[in-house]
């Protein structure tokens, strides 16, 4: 079992310089290169990693200040800009490229999912799909889905050339709220608001099944109102929070699995697995937990609490892990000159 305990945390905080309520911050994978800020009621701002320092020490803590000087410019100098508030954002592993679904003036969901290289501010072919509400890429970058309020989930193959390219269309009996991408045996997974998990094959033979229908976790996750999604590939696991402090993490090959109560969260607002090591980051309304497992006999997770950080941050937006830091996201408590 790896040890969570030399994972060193990176304060990257956030100057908003009075633009509006930010609400959430997306990383780009691996080690970060972007960030977008997406604001309760003010366009998003993409930042440029390249342009900020890391200030700080092994045994003080480590800093990073995003602000108007690490705005991801284009050619001319001139800062990205957009047209409204963002809903939800992905960055396409391996690429320079950003998805983003824009909220209407009503706060309905804009009916196109743009794309852009955030390091240009190029614009790249867009995808239109009715009422988007949750978009992800493949771990390797060649796909991308979409879901929509209407239950409709469709997967694309991204193309050279820049193009979606319509791989399988199917509906999933409930709006979409996170979905994560498991290559091996080419599925989706779904979470609805009607609590559900669904398994989707997105690319089959005509004589095998589009959709393998509800997980049996569901049984062991009612009342959740599901959130948020992660896939550990290296051992099968899928982890799903909500409300609550639970975290459900199972085995879908054995549908079964096992649950950790966090300390002090109310609501589950993201997961991710380190790539390398047994770990599950747990991002909920309290701060953040780090937790460790191995994997039994039956090919489950096994959690210790003594395994467990956890790591109280006030105004936490989000945040991202990588090699042994811990980057996480917050606001900038006062505004600086």
């Amino acid at each position: 079992m790896s040890s969570i305990h030399t994972v060193l945390p990176v304060l990257v905080l956030v100057d908003t310089n009075g633009k509006g309520s930010a609400g959430k911050i997306v990383f780009s994978p691996g080690k970060p290169r972007s960030a977008v800020v997406l604001f309760e009621d003010a366009p998003p701002e993409v930042h440029d990693f390249g342009n900020a320092e890391l200030t700080g020490s092994k045994m003080q803590g480590y800093s990073v200040l995003l602000g108007p000087h690490t705005l991801a410019t284009k050619p001319g100098g001139k800062p990205l800009s957009f047209r409204g508030r963002a809903a939800c954002a992905a960055f396409r592993p391996g690429k320079d490229e950003l998805a983003l679904v824009f909220a209407a003036e009503d706060d309905s969901p804009d009916c196109t999912v743009w794309r852009i290289n955030p390091v240009n501010g190029a614009d790249l072919p867009s995808v239109y799909f009715d009422n988007p509400s949750s978009i992800v890429y493949s771990s390797d970058g060649e796909l991308f889905a979409v879901g929509g309020q209407n239950g409709d989930v469709t997967v694309f193959r991204l193309m050279e050339n820049g193009e979606a390219k319509e791989v399988r269309t199917v509906g999933v009996g409930g709006a979409v709220r996170s979905m994560v991408f498991e290559e091996l045996e080419n599925q989706l997974y779904v979470a609805t608001d009607r609590n559900m998990l669904v398994s989707v094959f997105y690319e089959v033979e005509d004589d095998l099944p589009v959709q393998r229908g509800i997980i049996n976790d569901e049984c062991s996750i009612t009342n959740r109102s599901l959130k948020t999604l992660a896939y550990h590939p290296n051992s099968n696991l899928l982890a799903a929070g909500g409300i609550g402090k639970e975290v459900w993490v199972s085995n879908p090959a054995r549908q079964s699995g096992r649950s950790i109560a966090l300390r002090q969260a109310t609501r589950i607002l993201g997961l991710q697995f380190a790539e390398k090591e047994d770990c599950l980051v747990v991002i909920g309304d309290h701060g953040v937990e780090l937790v460790s497992f191995s994997i039994d006999s039956e090919h489950l997770p096994v959690f210790e609490q003594r395994t467990v950080t956890f790591t109280s941050i006030v105004n936490l937006m989000g945040c991202h892990h990588y090699g042994e830091l811990l980057f996480i996201g917050t606001l900038l408590s006062f505004p600086l000159d």
